[in-house]
């Protein structure tokens, strides 16, 4: 085997009594090789539609962009250690969830996934996103009409049974008033005239 450079633990104390150091014949170091790692982010999208979702932190940031509701992004290489992967949520878009694989190497909150990465460990979070509903009201049909004054009275028109429209306006009240008053009024002096 050949080193490089001066060996050291894991926690970075050289090998050597002197440093630098070389391995040779007479000289014996202990070498820890350490596995690394990798996690697998994932981007699933419930229902349709496919978006484009940044991703920052440990993992510096990237894009994943789905196409028929999935996208994923490796990161091999990865040494032990904690690494913070955080959704930015695009406009139009909410979380759903996020998991772990296996589930006990992460911590959710909300839309961040800190993920405790073991050597040689393999860990997957799936982040999933949905569309939010345009909740914006859309006419199912045919808005009925309205009439101002000048077009025979003042107020809507309504479909009546026989597909008649019937007009709901102030002047028809006014003359159905004027009427009865009318008759009443005559009525009172027939009757005192007697």
């Amino acid at each position: 085997m050949v080193v490089t450079g001066t060996p050291t633990d894991p926690v970075g104390v050289p090998l050597c009594a002197r440093t630098p150091c070389d391995v040779t014949a007479q000289d014996t170091a202990k070498v820890t090789v350490t596995v690394p790692g990798s996690i697998t982010i994932v981007k699933k999208v419930s229902g349709s539609g496919d978006g484009a979702f940044a991703f920052d932190g440990d993992l510096g940031a990237f894009t994943l962009t789905t196409v028929n509701g999935s996208a994923a992004s490796m990161f091999p290489g990865l040494a032990p250690g904690t690494y913070q992967v955080v959704e930015a949520l695009p406009d139009g878009w909410k979380l759903v969830s996020v998991a772990s694989n296996p589930a006990s190497d992460a911590t959710i909150a909300g839309s961040s996934a800190t993920i405790s990465l073991a050597e040689a460990g393999a860990v997957t979070c799936t982040f999933t996103n949905a569309t939010i509903p345009d909740v914006t009201p859309k006419p199912t049909g045919e808005v009925p009409p309205t009439e101002t004054a000048g077009r025979g009275g003042i107020g809507p028109l309504m479909e009546g049974t026989g597909g008649d429209v019937v007009r709901l306006g102030l002047l028809a009240v006014v003359g159905v008033v004027s009427v009865l008053g009318f008759l009443g009024l005559r009525a009172r002096r027939n009757a005192g005239g007697a």
